[in-house]
């Protein structure tokens, strides 16, 4: 287990994922202006958006990029929305995503959204 601080506050983080993301994602981040997507799935509460919050947390403590609630979306215009105007390495978050893409027709809406992107 290691620690981080962001905002003041201090987090636990599992240590091997922590040296993952340093290794990798940071890095690709950093040196190689890369992007990232992480999809967390699970059970209904089962911690998937504390678990994201966290990674976007970290991702923002190394990377020196700003992390708040207005980085949260529930719909996925406004995800695209937020994306397309995100800053260099912000973390943006799609939380319960399922529920924008769970029928058919979302689907459809939802891939010509994340196409445009």
């Amino acid at each position: 287990m290691a620690t981080f601080e962001f905002n003041g506050k201090h987090f636990y983080i599992d240590g091997r994922l922590k040296r993952q993301l340093d290794d990798k994602v940071i890095t690709d981040l950093e040196k190689r202006d890369k992007d990232a997507v992480f999809i967390v799935e699970g059970k209904e509460r089962s911690g998937k958006s504390k678990f994201a919050d966290i990674l976007a947390a970290y991702i923002a403590s190394k990377t020196g990029t700003e992390y708040n609630l207005s980085n949260v979306c529930m719909s996925p215009l406004e995800f695209r929305n937020k994306i397309m105007s995100a800053k260099k390495k912000q973390t943006v978050i799609y939380d319960e995503a399922h529920r924008g893409m769970a029928s058919s027709r979302a689907l459809s809406e939802i891939n010509n959204i994340l196409k445009d992107l």
